[in-house]
């Protein structure tokens, strides 16, 4: 809206935000006293729209924010100095609900590019136990983010233990899921991961949410000829069970 009252209203609150929140505010108590057990939850999504929490209003406690920090660096965890906003914005909204919800995106979209972020992930869900995030929505459910090239379901699994206790090792959790997953093929799968993340963490380069191919600037001929020649030898390791030799290939 672009009336005048509502201009007023994001010029005070600095957010572009402020005319929904400002509409729940008033909202949830109307709600509390019809339906007293009852939650109302909306996003923080996107600077242009509501990620930027206001600055002098505050949630009734029965509305829940969910973060969902969709501009950010993709390829960084949020305490990385190239997502500075979206840090101050997760923290500003600590301050402004009871109910603070992380929408987590693990990778970037579009194309199903090998790509380590199980370090990002670990440290992000440290920050959030400190913020005091409570409740999490996890999008890893898509075409390009969820898949064998990207060892999708070793990422699901070490965020879902992270849910439940971020304070974990998560080496020992990558280790736990690849020797039950790859058997005699772990220790090559563990390394081609690890040479991701190394490569991935020393780019200095951001990747958007819907990062093109020419974003994965840390995929140099050198680190795919050692990939090629890493999981070679993984297929060779389980080349006599066919089960993890599928989950390799």
């Amino acid at each position: 809206c672009g009336c005048p009252k509502c201009a007023a209203l994001i010029e005070r609150e600095g957010t572009p935000g402020a005319p929904l929140l400002d509409y729940l505010v008033e909202a949830g108590p109307l709600l509390k006293a019809k339906y007293p057990k009852a939650f109302l939850s909306t996003l923080a999504y996107r600077r242009e729209q509501t990620e930027i929490p206001p600055r002098t209003l505050r949630m009734p406690d029965n509305v829940i924010i969910i973060f969902a920090p969709i501009d950010d660096n993709f390829a960084q965890p949020i305490e990385h100095p190239t997502n500075r906003q979206t840090l101050e914005n997760l923290r500003g909204w600590a301050g402004k609900t009871d109910h603070l919800w992380v929408w987590y995106y693990p990778y970037p979209y579009s194309h199903p590019l090998p790509i380590g972020n199980v370090g990002k992930t670990a440290s992000d869900f440290r920050l959030f136990k400190r913020v005091g995030v409570e409740g999490f929505f996890l999008e890893h459910d898509a075409p390009g983010t969820y898949d064998g090239q990207r060892l999708g379901d070793l990422q699901a699994w070490v965020a879902l233990k992270l849910m439940w206790n971020p304070d974990q090792d998560p080496g020992r959790l990558v280790r736990d899921f690849t020797d039950a997953t790859y058997g005699p093929a772990a220790p090559m799968v563990r390394e081609h991961l690890a040479a991701l993340e190394k490569a991935k963490d020393a780019m200095t380069t951001s990747m958007v949410w819907n990062a093109s191919p020419g974003q994965y600037r840390f995929l140099t001929p050198d680190l795919l000829a050692s990939a090629q020649a890493l999981l070679d030898r993984a297929e060779k390791a389980v080349d006599g069970d066919p089960e993890r030799l599928l989950r390799v290939r």
